[in-house]
């Protein structure tokens, strides 16, 4: 395995090291095609913007997210990516 690949796998599991990142996902799993709102994202988790921009940052750069600014609102949905494989893995984790 290069380093590279190292890194990868590394971000990847860091995006889902904490407990309001699952929940991010959580709320973002059910609306694959249109994403949420970021006011509605961070209602529905109940974290101030600061916080959840925290997270999303760590989360984008996994490339976890997709980030699609709708005129005045930004709207995030999880990636393909991300989209193909939490399921299964989450489902692997929490059935333990």
């Amino acid at each position: 395995m290069e380093a590279g690949e190292r890194q990868n796998i590394a971000t990847f599991y860091d995006a889902l090291g904490h407990k309001r990142r699952i929940l991010i996902i959580e709320k973002l799993l059910p609306v694959p095609q249109t994403g949420l709102s970021f006011g509605k994202l961070a209602s529905e988790t109940g974290m101030r913007p600061s916080v959840l921009k925290h997270h999303l940052r760590i989360m984008d750069r996994a490339n976890l997210l997709m980030v699609q600014p709708k005129g005045r609102e930004t709207r995030i949905a999880l990636s393909q990516r991300a989209r193909n494989h939490l399921p299964n893995l989450l489902g692997l984790i929490t059935s333990s």
